[in-house]
């Protein structure tokens, strides 16, 4: 009898306190990853900058503050590969698939630093993993794709541009299947695709589109089209060296040497040889 009412006397006493400790111990790790959050938040806008060195401080603190904070080790990865410290880019994108193994980004991410690296074959893993772990993910697709083209695999590229395409149109990828297009020799379906993108995003520049759909005129003989490109490139960026290069071509092919000659005397002004 007496150890019966000893037991329920601390059952009495223990329950309280173990709540108060139980809440005690929430409210401390609330806290902690409040505190966290607001150091990842101060990364992304020093970030966004690209003010790199500043980010990398700001996510230091918060896997300081909270070591499983996936999220923290992928984005302090992308402010180091922004840098090209591939190694401590990988390792951080490594750390945030460790704590959280279906973290699609950081496959998509890790997968995109290898690509960098031409290390292709673990590329192509990593985009298989992030797409195997999300298929409506439109990145992997995209970039799986440019490391097909890299290699040479232009229909497998195709392949995933056109799935990439179908999830989330956007301007790069409509370039990229339009340089895909153009080494298959397909120049009309490479020029719609330039359109495409030029049309998503007028002041679009990435991998030179209006040259590229410059050189697709130009493989077509529409020598005239072609300049009109080469025109808005050399606008966009006078120092163009290409431009001038496939103008005097083109102006080549249209029986105007005096125009030719001035374009390539100027692509070997700009270093071209």
């Amino acid at each position: 009898m007496r150890i019966k009412l000893l037991f329920e006397s601390v059952k009495k006493i223990s329950l309280p306190l173990i709540l108060l400790v139980v809440l005690a111990v929430w409210g401390l790790w609330q806290n902690n990853q409040h505190r966290a959050a607001i150091f990842y938040s101060r990364g992304l806008d020093y970030h966004e900058q690209k003010q790199y060195e500043q980010a990398i401080a700001e996510y230091d603190k918060a896997i300081q503050i909270n070591p499983q904070f996936a999220k923290a080790y992928d984005q302090r990865g992308n402010a180091y590969l922004a840098q090209k410290k591939y190694a401590l880019a990988i390792a951080d994108y490594t750390k945030a698939i460790q704590v959280d193994p279906q973290f699609a980004l950081a496959y998509n991410d890790r997968g995109g630093a290898y690509s960098q690296q031409q290390q292709y074959t673990q590329a192509i893993t990593d985009f298989n993993k992030a797409i195997e772990i999300n298929p409506e993910f439109t990145w992997p697709y995209y970039n799986r794709g440019l490391v097909y083209y890299n290699q040479g695999q232009i229909a497998e590229a195709i392949a995933d541009f056109d799935k990439a395409i179908q999830m989330k149109p956007f301007p790069n990828v409509y370039a990229m299947r339009g340089l895909a297009y153009y080494k298959q020799g397909q120049y009309a379906q490479a020029i719609a695709d330039y359109d495409k993108a030029i049309q998503i995003d007028p002041k679009f520049e990435l991998m030179g589109v209006y040259i590229n759909r410059g050189n697709a005129y130009l493989a077509l003989g529409e020598y005239i089209q072609a300049i009109a490109d080469y025109n808005k490139a050399i606008q966009l960026n006078p120092q163009e060296e290409k431009a001038y290069y496939n103008r005097g071509l083109a102006y080549e092919k249209l029986g105007m040497p005096k125009e030719a000659d001035a374009d390539f005397a100027k692509y070997k002004e700009l270093g071209g040889k």
